[in-house]
């Protein structure tokens, strides 16, 4: 077992892919058979008992609705797993540097990005620190300003959408920000 950010990065990208995927195919497959999916399982696991009962979607579009919420929650573990990977390879204080170089930058975004998600899983909501009030980051063509951004909800057009993550750990990976 992995013991390092670094090394379960690929899986929170997994897992945020697999939500995705997971959304659409219900979009896709609409409507399906509820009572199919929504069936009673037992799970038992190092002597712990998980118990989910059947009929606890009472509607379609509340299994529909649970899938969404599943991509933004995958979304922040994924930003967060890149962020402690990131700072595994950059061990100095993001507060303690200039935000000058690209690297810089990129760390100080999804940082932000991360603390999106640590203020609530339910509404992920801006918290700029005013230290990084005035970054601003050009990505594939998209201005992100954490100016504009502070106290409002989280929403994926803020950075140019949700691929937007995946540049962002391919530029990391690129400037050797990670391991």
């Amino acid at each position: 077992m992995s013991n390092t950010h670094t090394d379960l990065l690929d899986t929170a990208y997994l897992q945020f892919s697999f939500s995705v995927k997971l959304f659409d195919y219900l979009d896709r497959k609409a409507p399906f058979d509820k009572d199919q999916f929504d069936v009673s399982l037992i799970n038992l696991e190092k002597g712990n008992i998980l118990n989910l009962p059947h009929n606890q979607f009472n509607k379609y579009a509340d299994i529909v609705d649970a899938a969404a919420n599943a991509i933004s929650i995958s979304f922040g573990a994924a930003a967060n797993t890149l962020y402690e990977a990131i700072k595994e390879k950059r061990k100095d204080s993001l507060y303690n540097k200039r935000l000058e170089t690209e690297a810089d930058k990129i760390e100080c975004i999804v940082y932000m990005i991360r603390c999106c998600f640590a203020q609530g899983l339910a509404t992920p909501t801006w918290k700029i620190n005013q230290a990084f009030h005035e970054v601003k980051y050009n990505l594939n063509n998209k201005e992100i300003d954490l100016s504009a951004l502070d106290g409002k909800i989280f929403e994926a057009q803020d950075i140019g959408g949700y691929e937007s993550l995946f540049i962002l750990k391919d530029k990391a990976k690129r400037l050797g920000m990670l391991n």
